[in-house]
């Protein structure tokens, strides 16, 4: 009898550099749920991923991406005023010193060269693993600048590969929440034009286009140039089940709430907020003892710039709890997958005291694997993180809050409530969490493109 050929999902992340973080940490969950759906998952990253620690043994790995996502070139993930197309005509340049065009004409250059080695790296990973109809690929994180790449491969190849093909944008293009969007028509006007023409130069080609968050979904719908549709980020729903309450300390009414601020420190995920959080909650010795403040950062360094004077203890992810009488905690970032899912199952509470101008629609992983674990979270007014607590659950399993001072108000009410905020979280976490599950997003994959599985 002949053995029925399984479909394929390439899984392209070409931001996937090293283990750990939510480019691993979701391909990983992916790539499983692929198998697990007997879909023959083919992973291809940056060329600086070398370990294959947590990923399967016999898995189909091709690092040849020379560049990632957060690229200086783009006007979503990094530093370009206005999306740029170096394979499509000159502009017109504005510049009338010599030295000016010079530098003009050497940022083309190197635009160019980015998009054409993205479009190589593209050709070499279906070289190695031809496609066949019916296979599947998946670029879960992709910038504007990124597509300019994608759409050279698909007007030179795509007739060689006969593939479905899902991509996600996870960064807006327009910046600060809704009310400001009116201010940037020309910025809008300029991506317009941007995908208009690189879908153009792609040609015929079975794509589909998500955004993690519906503020996404309608800022990319808004060009009009291809639908989008939600995409929800993927959490791990194999551990414990927060529903039973394993992960839960209910009854350690002595031990201090465990705060915790995960992800790393950075200026959009609250660092300079952190400062003043830090002074509020010195004023009652952070509400005399009743609070334990966990930060994640790469380097003690880092958080002493922002602690001060403030004395921290550092966590070993694997060791002992830190004694009660700790305020402040150093967690090391980024963590092994085994490691991090610890960290969320010792936590009480999450604190995402984030930017509302730049989380006003982008989704937040921290805040999706916290709400899937189990956790109660105190979250910033005005942004995705609020819509998505709203959902979670009725009653909320957390709070909205502004500024230093709210936080600081929102984590002592958790303190006085902690039961009730912990028994709202878990309650409401077994139904988040599948709806967030790897399989879940498989499945609209697969349904998006009308393509089952192998049975």
């Amino acid at each position: 009898m002949q053995t029925r050929r399984l479909s394929k999902l390439y899984l392209i992340d070409h931001s996937l550099t090293n283990i750990g973080g939510h480019h691993f940490d979701s391909a990983r969950l992916l790539l499983q749920a692929a198998s697990d759906m007997r879909l023959e998952p083919i992973l291809a990253t940056h060329r600086h991923l070398r370990d294959r620690e947590g990923l399967p043994a016999n898995l189909t790995i091709l690092p040849l991406f020379s560049h990632t996502v957060y690229s200086r070139h783009s006007a979503t993930t990094g530093k370009a005023p206005l999306p740029s197309d170096p394979l499509g005509s000159e502009p017109n340049s504005q510049n009338t010193s010599w030295w000016s065009r010079l530098s003009e004409k050497w940022t083309q250059w190197r635009q160019r060269q980015q998009a054409i080695s993205f479009a190589a790296a593209c050709r070499e990973v279906f070289r190695q693993v031809p496609p066949a109809p019916g296979d599947q690929v998946f670029v879960p994180t992709l910038s504007e600048f990124d597509l300019v790449g994608l759409s050279e491969f698909l007007r030179t190849n795509g007739d060689s590969t006969p593939c479905e093909w899902h991509l996600q944008f996870h960064y807006p293009f327009l910046k600060g929440p809704v009310a400001s969007y009116e201010a940037q028509s020309a910025r809008h006007r300029a991506m317009r034009a941007h995908f208009a023409a690189v879908a153009s130069r792609a040609g015929q080609v079975r794509w589909h286009f998500y955004a993690p968050t519906n503020g996404l979904v309608e800022q990319y719908a808004s060009l009009g140039v291809v639908p989008f549709q939600l995409l929800e980020h993927p959490v791990d729903t194999t551990s414990e089940d927060p529903g039973t309450g394993k992960n839960s300390r209910l009854n350690e009414t002595s031990a201090p709430l465990r705060v915790l601020c995960a992800g790393g420190l950075r200026a959009d995920k609250g660092s300079p907020l952190l400062r003043e959080l830090l002074k509020d909650l010195e004023r009652d010795n952070f509400a005399a003892g009743a609070i334990q403040l966990w930060v994640q950062a790469k380097r003690p360094a880092k958080l002493k710039r922002i602690a001060g004077d403030h004395k921290f203890r550092t966590l070993d992810p694997s060791g002992e709890l830190p004694p009660n009488d700790a305020r402040l905690v150093h967690v090391p970032h980024p963590l092994p997958t085994d490691a991090y899912a610890r960290l969320l199952r010792r936590a009480d509470v999450g604190l995402l005291a984030y930017d509302p101008n730049v989380y006003s629609v982008r989704c937040s992983g921290v805040l999706v694997e916290l709400l899937a674990a189990g956790k109660p979270v105190v979250v910033p007014e005005d942004t995705w993180l609020t819509e998505e607590l709203k959902s979670a659950g009725d009653p909320a399993p957390g709070l909205i809050a502004s500024g230093a001072a709210g936080f600081a108000a929102s984590l002592r009410e958790m303190a006085r409530q902690r039961s009730e905020f912990q028994q709202r979280a878990q309650s409401a976490a077994l139904n988040y969490a599948r709806r967030h599950s790897a399989k879940r997003v498989i499945e609209q994959l697969l349904s998006s493109s009308r393509v089952k599985a192998a049975a």
